[in-house]
C-alpha cells in the first residue's frame, strides 16, 4: 500500500481569502514552482518520509476531476495503461465527533473487506 498526498489549490490564500492575511502563510500559487515549494513544506513539517506529495497542476485537474477540495481520501488502484481505477472515495460526514470531517475508519473498514486485511 501506498499513501499519496497530492497538494491542490491553496485553501485559505491570503491574497484569497477574506482573513487570510491574518492566517495565511501564503499567497495562491500563481505558478508551478511555488505550488511545488508549498508541497515541498507541507511535506517536511506534516508528513512522515513514507508519504509522497505530489502537486495538481495549475489547471486544477486533479482538483476538479476528483471533487477533492479541501480535502478527501481515496483508494485507487495503480494505473493500468494509464487509467488510474478509482475504488474508494471518503464521504464527509455532518455526525459527531467528525462534523464536516471524515471518519476514516470507513476507508479502514473497507480495505479490510475489499483488499482484505490491509495494514494502514
Amino acid at each position: 500500500m501506498r499513501f499519496l498526498v497530492v497538494y491542490i489549490a491553496e485553501a485559505h490564500a491570503s491574497d484569497e481569502w477574506p482573513v487570510g492575511a491574518l492566517t495565511s502563510v501564503t499567497t495562491q500559487p500563481t505558478n508551478l514552482q511555488h505550488r511545488i515549494k508549498l508541497a515541498q513544506k507541507v511535506k517536511s513539517k506534516l508528513l512522515h518520509d513514507e508519504v509522497d506529495v505530489v502537486c495538481d497542476a495549475m489547471d486544477n485537474g486533479f482538483q476538479q476531476t476528483m471533487a477533492a477540495w479541501p480535502i478527501r481520501a481515496y483508494v485507487v488502484d495503480p494505473p493500468q495503461s494509464g487509467t488510474v481505477t478509482l475504488r474508494w472515495k471518503a464521504q464527509p460526514t455532518l455526525a459527531p465527533p467528525e462534523v464536516y470531517g471524515y471518519d476514516l475508519n470507513a476507508m479502514t473498514d473497507w480495505l479490510e473487506s475489499n483488499i482484505g486485511g490491509a495494514q494502514a
